[in-house]
């Protein structure tokens, strides 16, 4: 098997292994009950408690039991006597879904999940970037128009799908269930434009979830109720101008909002933009009339305060929604072409950490407006998404995805596997693979999922 590749039929083993015949057991820990399935593949046996499952290699277990010879018919019915013989027990439960399970085998017990031993090898293993390694194809058919991000979403839906949103070379929306790896709906091309990027929001009030196409040239915002596909809001030519590049909703209490940005490359002379459901113009945000890549929005909890984030050509902007004025202007030295954000807490301070084409990635205090830090690629970046507090992601022009230590400002890691750049990197927790990441590189380069390596050993 190639480096940073799966083999397809091994993933197609793991994810249809239920398939096969299997039994089923009853375990108890502290008076709770916990459903355990047990399957046998050609190499390898699945254990599935609850919603947790992992899969084990015969020559791991090898390792394990220090016996030479040993075969997957022995290792599958040697677990089976000891569920059937109540000598099959739960020791630890860790984190909601990883188990430790303790088997009897031979009349010998033996830690059968021995990557989740202890609490911190467990914490580790689920929690570290570094072990993220494989790629599987998802999407050949997907197609990315500009390197800015959100040229997908991913989210998990009122009814509980994990879904991906991606443009086909056809310019059709794609709805995609990432849990069961397959297509789930399409809306067919309706329009010549390319769709440079996607925003969800749920709507709970009204029990669905709707999601945002935003197209660059015609100017156009869409709003797509998924439950049955109806487009329940076109709001035509945004920008009379420019480009429309990046748009985001807003939630005011219970009532939703379209934040649009504006990118004129002859002048600048619109501002960003608030349009209500019903599509009329609601307001402009004062002095924001500059080439605008990327908006986003951030609720600071603390002070009940909702901030506009706006990444232009040449600098960062926050404004005070509510006030309707500039709160703080994020700028070092002439700088150009900030491509994403994210907006984090750590240690108490609330953090803007943004991407930049001029190869570094510059942490802020958002509310003070001071730069902490500044980190050097040496690569043309793009999306960025968080992994955690202390790890963020980085998509790269050179191909390359970027695991960067926030707090030491190092690159950790590069991983590689797609043939362009990489414009826009997802953090997923996956029912079967835990933490996950989704990414897409420009242009007709394939939408991949990387998962933790220890799944398949």
């Amino acid at each position: 098997m190639e480096k940073n590749s799966i083999n397809k039929n091994n993933l197609l083993n793991f994810t249809k292994l239920f398939e096969l015949k299997y039994k089923e057991y009853n375990l108890t820990k502290n008076n709770i009950s916990y459903k355990a399935k047990i399957a046998k593949g050609q190499n390898n046996i699945l254990i599935k408690i609850n919603n947790y499952s992992s899969s084990f290699n015969i020559k791991y277990f090898i390792k394990l039991t220090n016996q030479a010879f040993i075969s997957i018919d022995y290792l599958y019915e040697n677990l089976l006597c000891s569920f059937e013989s109540n000598k099959a027990y739960i020791e630890n439960i860790i984190i909601n879904k990883s188990i430790n399970l303790i088997v009897e085998m031979s009349n010998k017990k033996v830690d059968f999940f021995l990557l989740y031993k202890k609490d911190e090898e467990v914490k580790n293993c689920i929690n570290d970037p570094e072990m993220i390694k494989y790629y599987i194809d998802l999407a050949s058919d997907s197609f990315a128009f500009v390197d800015l991000d959100n040229s997908f979403c991913v989210f998990n839906s009122i009814n509980n799908i994990l879904y991906l949103v991606y443009t086909s070379k056809n310019n059709s929306i794609i709805f995609y269930d990432l849990n069961n790896f397959k297509k789930i709906n399409e809306i067919k091309s309706f329009q010549k434009d390319f769709i440079t990027s996607y925003r969800h929001i749920s709507d709970i009030k009204n029990k669905r979830d709707l999601v945002m196409s935003i197209s660059r040239d015609i100017n156009d915002i869409k709003i797509w109720n998924i439950n049955n596909l109806e487009c329940i809001l076109n709001i035509k030519n945004v920008n009379k101008n420019g480009n429309l590049l990046s748009a985001c909703f807003l939630n005011k209490n219970n009532i939703y909002y379209i934040i649009s940005s504006n990118c004129n490359y002859l002048e600048d002379s619109e501002c960003i933009k608030i349009y209500d459901f019903n599509g009329d113009l609601k307001d402009e945000i004062n002095n924001s009339n500059e080439k605008t890549l990327f908006v986003d929005i951030y609720y600071d909890e603390e002070s009940s305060t909702i901030y506009i984030i706006s990444c232009n050509f040449n600098f960062v902007k926050s404004y005070d929604y509510n006030k309707n004025e500039l709160y703080h202007k994020y700028y070092d030295n002439d700088n150009e072409g900030h491509l994403g954000c994210i907006i984090s807490k750590n240690e108490g301070i609330i953090r803007l950490i943004e991407s930049c084409i001029d190869y570094n990635i510059r942490i802020w205090d958002f509310h003070k407006g001071f730069l902490i830090k500044k980190i050097n690629t040496n690569n043309y970046l793009n999306g960025i998404c968080l992994w955690d507090a202390n790890f963020s992601l980085v998509g790269c022009e050179n191909t390359t995805i970027k695991l960067i230590d926030l707090k030491k400002g190092l690159i950790v890691k590069n991983f590689t596997g797609h043939e362009k750049q990489v414009i826009t990197i997802k953090k997923i927790n996956h029912n079967v693979y835990g933490h996950c990441l989704v990414t897409q590189g420009f242009g007709n380069d394939k939408i991949k999922l990387l998962i933790n390596e220890k799944i398949f050993l």
